[in-house]
Parts: C-alpha cells; sequence; structure tokens
C-alpha cells in the first residue's frame, strides 16, 4: 500500500477505516489468528523514579524475585508450555535504595540490568525467548 493511498484512509471515517483493515487483514491472512503463551516476571517494584502514572512501583524491599524463585518459575512457564518471558522492573533501583545495593551484592552483581541479564541467559537455557526493558 502507498503512503499515499494509506494517508487517504486517514481522511475517511473511522468505521470506513476500521472496514478497511478488517478487509486487508482477511485478504492477506484470512482467519489466521497467532498468539505466544507468556509469563510475566515483575524482577522487582523498586525503581529509582516515582512518575505519576505508575501504578508498579513500590519501596517494598522484599519485591525482588531471586534466581531460585526464577528457576521454579521458568519451570512452571515450561510446564505451561509458555514460550516467552516478558521481565519487568524499576529502573535503576539501586541509585535510590540501599536495600536494592545490599539485594544485587548478595547475589554478586552491581546493577540491576547484570542481573537481568543473567535472568534472561536463563530464560534461554530454558528455551524460553525473554523480553526486558532495562536502562
Amino acid at each position: 500500500m502507498s503512503v499515499d493511498s494509506f494517508l487517504s484512509l486517514l481522511q475517511d471515517d473511522k468505521a470506513e477505516l476500521i472496514s478497511k483493515a478488517y478487509e486487508k487483514k482477511e485478504r492477506i491472512y484470512e482467519k489466521i489468528v497467532t498468539f505466544s503463551r507468556n509469563i510475566f516476571v515483575p524482577v522487582t517494584h523498586q525503581c529509582r523514579n516515582r512518575c505519576g502514572y505508575c501504578s508498579f512501583v513500590s519501596d517494598d524491599s522484599n519485591s525482588w524475585i531471586t534466581p531460585d524463585r526464577l528457576e521454579y518459575i521458568l519451570m512452571k512457564a515450561k510446564n505451561a508450555q509458555c514460550d516467552e518471558v516478558l521481565f519487568t522492573l524499576g529502573e535503576k533501583p539501586e541509585e535510590k535504595y540501599p536495600s536494592a545495593r545490599e539485594f544485587l551484592a548478595l547475589y554478586g552483581y552491581d546493577s540491576t540490568v547484570e542481573y537481568v541479564i543473567e535472568f534472561c541467559n536463563m530464560a534461554l537455557e530454558e528455551k524460553l525467548l525473554p523480553h526486558s526493558k532495562i536502562k
């Protein structure tokens, strides 16, 4: 579809745009629906930021998932035929919380990024595709 054709659709009313999108989807993909089983793993709720819109963040120093706990979670994910693991976490909690620095040091890490990289490697070892957004 050309850029001009696409832009012309934006001029149309919403119902017509949805109808055209549906027709194109049916023409290309027919009735195929795909999905990937995944598991959501909140590595920690601690975060250096306090964004007004975020309801995920907590000061709870006990919110960290340990490597042993992750092994258990990954086993359950495999048993549930999951394909992917979504790691969620706050941004650089070790910059704000002494408890985060202490937790990471206990497991031999200097940063949350290093910790999550290890979690991603653990997921890959179990043939699960890891997803994370770390800074």
